[in-house]
Order: C-alpha cells, then structure tokens, then sequence
C-alpha cells in the first residue's frame, strides 16, 4: 500500500480510473478486484478510510463529508478528473456525497448494499453493537468478529469470505497484523480489516 496524506491506497492496471469505497467491516472487501486480469484495462484504485489499516485515525467523529472529502483528495493527489466510482455498505453515502459535490469527477456511480440510513438509525445502530465493540476491546477480538459477521454472512462467514480474501477472518480478530479496530478520541470505535 501506498500513502496519500491519512490515507493508505493502492492502484492497479491502467485506463479509466474506478474508484473503490470500502464498506464499514471489511476495509480489504476490494483486494481481490486489484488482482482481477479482466479488470487490467482500468486503473483500479482502494483505499482504507480514515480509521481502517494504516490510514490516520480519523480526529473526531468523522462525517460522510470529510470522507467524502478524502476520496476527492485522493482522486487529486493521483491526477484523477474523472472516475467510476464504486462503494460498498457504508461506503455507498461517501460515493453518494462525493457524486453530489464533484459530478463532473464522477463518471458513473455503483452503489453495492449501500447503507443509506438516517442520523437516527445510525445512532441506534451504534448502540446496538456497543456490546461487541466492548467485547472486542476487552481482548475477545476473535468473538466478536465472528458475533458481528454471523449475523450477516451465517455461520459460515469465515469460509466463504477466506475463499476471496485469505486470511481476512484472522486479520480482523489479530492486532498485531495491523490497526483493524480504533478507538477514536472520545471513545468511539470502528471495526475494520
């Protein structure tokens, strides 16, 4: 991976730029498109947002707009004018907000699951999983990671995403792999590979 500012990224092929924009659990959802040979004839770009991997943590509590912000800034630090854009759950709001301040920079738009949800809704979701940002703070991280993932890849979530990206149920439970969870100042936490 790279560095641009906060961010950590990586880009491969070349031609039309298609931006990835990582959902909220799994920062590496896009790590097997970069090695994808029918996608070589485009200049793939992901990055790990504010808080997931290597990037900066984010300084308080981050914003779709400053997301949205650091996507446009990469774009710009890599001489970007115009790319497809391409997000996933959480990240489909960023690819959203980055479409409606930059539309001549976004060329296309494709929203994978997006969580389009309301300030309340997320605040409710954020209680909700306060038990297993706990858990995982407490040293469980293994637990928690598999709590979170059944509820929505089944049991057998750690097979069928290791099938893509090796190894990402172990990276999400093991620090020492790298910062994959982050408390934020003021306490806040993000879960992430």
């Amino acid at each position: 991976m790279q560095r641009a500012g906060a961010l950590e990224y990586e880009t491969s092929g070349t031609g039309e730029a298609v931006l990835c924009i990582h959902g909220a659990i799994v920062a590496d959802s896009f790590a097997p498109l970069m090695r994808e040979p029918a996608l070589a004839h485009y200049r793939l770009i992901r990055y790990r947002r504010r808080g997931y991997g290597q990037s900066a943590p984010p300084t308080g509590k981050p914003t779709i707009q400053e997301q949205a912000d650091d996507a446009g800034a990469l774009l710009t630090h890599l001489g970007v004018n115009e790319a497809h854009v391409v997000a996933h759950s959480g990240g489909g709001p960023i690819a959203v907000q980055l479409a409606l301040d930059t539309p001549m920079t976004v060329r296309s738009l494709v929203l994978l699951e997006p969580a389009l949800q309301s300030a309340a809704i997320a605040a409710a979701f954020a209680e909700m999983i306060q038990p297993l940002i706990d858990m995982h703070l407490a040293g469980d991280r293994a637990k928690a990671v598999h709590l979170w993932m059944r509820t929505s890849g089944g049991s057998e979530w750690r097979s069928a995403i290791e099938a893509r990206i090796p190894d990402a149920g172990e990276r999400a439970s093991d620090r020492r792999r790298g910062r994959h969870f982050r408390v934020r100042p003021g306490g806040d936490a993000r879960l992430g590979l």
